[in-house]
């Protein structure tokens, strides 16, 4: 009867046999005072002392009671041991004359000592016996010898090699064999390779901190068994490597600080080729690359927040791959800058001229309202580019402006701005304002223009006195024409929603509705003269001030009749000139004439004969003593056109 068993938990078990049980079932025989002795048994196989040559891990040993072998009365004894052991003992054997039976067990062979032989066990003695074990099934495994060098001609200490591990492997990559020696540059050996199947010799150089430098594969051919088979030099080559980076913000180390959701990493080579890549949760904290081949690389990273927006990214060079395992450290990315190209689009493609727009100031709010800006000019289809800010999620806002005045704006929300280049179209509104109107009208003493009597603005009437039926009201910005409206002029005022901020031009005009003809007249150009040269209770003058987005905004205008005036403003101290008046010089429809008004006035307004605004006029000037003695005369301005209402000259320089 055939006992298997595994020796790697204990190296030495002893099994006493009761002559009632089978060899696996052993059972222990008290020894009631017999005489007993020691056995030793030595064992080899086919004449070799190596267990690796021939394949075998464990060796048990039998010993059956002469002549009861079978029976249930004989003494059993048994005991199992390693293979490297050489021998066993077994103790404490009732004397007398055994079958002993010796079991080489390997993975793929099995050996014995044929049926068995006897042994006479001496009381109190130390009995020794030989074994000569025969293979009785698998097979007879083999031995190779090899050298290395690596990377063609290097020896052990140039590179860096302290040991020296083989491996024979199977086809399904199982080692069934192997050997670890130090690297001595001389002959190394892996035994008991079995011969059954295809095998593959693997040879690891490892450096003294245990780092694979190199590799060597060989395939195992025309191995014999029992035979020791010269493969000559192994050329081994630099191993593959894991490597690992780790990395910070702009030096702050934390993923929830830096906003950062992902980390997207890649190894190229010195051809810019991707040799592998990974993408990994932020929180991971590092990257890993295998099997890197040894070589010099470049680590490229980006760290990309939850909206898959690359906020920061570094390119590290000459990362150099030449061990087992590399560890590039903390690599620390920088945060990315980016262009916004802002392009805007005006209402119905209008141009900047049409839409009376000079330029457009642009902004970008971070979510932290952290605010990058710039005003450029408004040049037709045309944007703004900006330097810096941050990616990620902004608004970018646009608003036209007509002088100071904001007459377009538009945002858009949510932008995704990302590293680099990004372009971004705001399509802009006109920015609106209630304007509330209304009006009277003043009567006008006009002399005649011989006269040298100012016009006197008397008094203020409403539509019955002035005979007015209708109000023809037009409200532009700039060149645009942007409210066009008639009105009753009994309502004495009319609401206008909707019109565009900033400085607006106002014409009032009061008209018969029967003759339909154009009796009284005011406005407001928006020119200099609004604020320079205008007689303070002019009721000509009509302000309207800048008003911002949805505000309200109540004017009230004065319409006088429908004739031409001249204001005449002249500069200079009359105490210095000693100038008492001021003699005006009047050209109009070819007919000349003067008047003198007080030279501290600093302006006077005289009235214009009907058709002045169709004939060209002159008007001239010159200071006069307190003694009535003219002074030279100013330079004349000739020949221009006026237009109903108010005409500004302004004379410099003293008179």
């Amino acid at each position: 009867m055939m006992m298997t068993m595994k020796t790697k938990r204990n190296p030495m078990r002893v099994l006493r046999l009761a002559p009632c049980v089978l060899l696996l079932q052993a059972c222990v025989i008290p020894l009631g005072g017999a005489q007993v002795g020691d056995l030793r048994v030595t064992w080899s196989f086919d004449g070799s002392q190596r267990c690796s040559a021939a394949g075998v891990d464990q060796v048990n040993v039998q010993l059956i009671e002469k002549g009861k072998e079978g029976t249930e009365d004989g003494n059993a004894f048994g005991l199992a041991a390693d293979c490297i052991a050489g021998s066993l003992v077994l103790p404490d054997v009732i004397a007398g004359t055994y079958t002993m039976t010796v079991t080489g067990i390997g993975e793929v062979a099995i050996y014995n000592n044929d049926k068995g032989v006897d042994v006479e066990v001496a009381p109190g003695a130390l009995t020794d016996v030989v074994a000569q074990l025969a293979l009785v099934n698998g097979e007879v495994v083999s031995r190779v010898e090899f050298r290395y060098r690596f990377d063609g001609d290097g020896s052990c200490s140039a590179a860096g090699i302290d040991a020296i591990n083989a491996q024979v492997i199977d086809s399904e990559g199982t080692p069934i064999a192997g050997s670890t020696t130090p690297c001595l540059d001389g002959l190394a050996a892996v035994d008991g390779i079995s011969t059954r199947g295809e095998r593959t010799l693997h040879i690891e150089a490892i450096d003294a901190d245990g780092n694979v430098r190199f590799r060597g594969d060989k395939e195992l051919q025309n191995l014999q068994p029992g035979e020791t088979l010269p493969l000559g030099i192994i050329d081994m080559v630099a191993a593959s490597a894991d490597v690992t980076a780790r990395f910070t913000f702009d030096n702050v180390p934390f993923c929830a600080q830096a906003g950062v959701d992902t980390i997207d990493a890649q190894l190229l080579d010195a051809e810019g080729r991707i040799i592998q890549g990974q993408t990994i949760d932020c929180i991971v904290g590092s990257v890993v690359f295998t099997d890197i081949p040894v070589g010099t690389y470049t680590l490229h990273a980006d760290a990309i927040d939850a909206n898959n927006v690359v906020l920061y990214a570094r390119d590290l060079e000459d990362v150099v791959i030449q061990t087992a395992t590399v560890d590039v450290g903390i690599v620390n990315l920088t945060a990315l800058a980016s262009t916004v190209r802002v392009r805007f689009r005006l209402p119905d493609d209008q141009s900047c001229a049409e839409a009376g727009v000079d330029s457009v100031d642009i902004q970008i709010v971070d979510e932290e309202n952290n605010v990058t800006g710039i005003n450029v000019p408004c040049i037709n289809g045309d944007s703004g580019d900006l330097l810096g800010p941050a990616p990620g999620q902004v608004t970018v806002r646009a608003q036209a402006l007509s002088g100071v005045d904001v007459a377009f704006d538009g945002e858009v929300e949510g932008e995704t701005i990302r590293a680099g280049a990004n372009d971004v179209e705001v399509e802009l509104e006109p920015v609106s304002t209630t304007l509330e109107l209304s009006w009277d009208f003043v009567t006008v003493n006009v002399p005649n223009v011989q006269s040298s009597t100012v016009p006197q603005f008397d008094r203020t009437v409403f539509c019955a006195e002035a005979d007015v039926d209708t109000i023809n009201v037009r409200v532009s910005l700039g060149v645009r024409l942007v409210e066009a409206v008639t009105v009753d002029c009994l309502a004495g005022r009319v609401e206008l929603p909707g019109l565009p901020v900033g400085d607006l031009s106002i014409e009032l005009e009061g008209t018969r509705q029967q003759e339909g003809d154009s009796i009284y007249f005011g406005r407001d150009d928006n020119s200099d003269d609004r604020t320079q040269g205008f007689i303070p209770d002019d009721p000509l003058a009509v302000n309207v001030d800048v008003v911002a987005t949805g505000a309200r905004t109540a004017v009230n205008v004065r319409l006088s009749p429908n004739l031409p005036f001249a204001r005449v403003v002249w500069a200079g101290d009359c105490g210095v000139t000693e100038s008492a008046s001021v003699d005006i010089q009047i050209t109009a429809g070819g007919v000349s004439t003067g008047i003198n008004v007080p030279c501290a006035n600093g302006n006077a307004v005289v009235a214009l004969p009907p058709g002045s605004e169709s004939s060209p006029v002159s008007i001239a000037l010159r200071g006069v003593s307190g003694q009535g003695v003219a002074r030279t005369l100013r330079d004349a301005i000739n020949d221009v056109n006026v237009v109903l209402g108010v005409n500004t000259f302004r004379f410099l320089g003293p008179l």
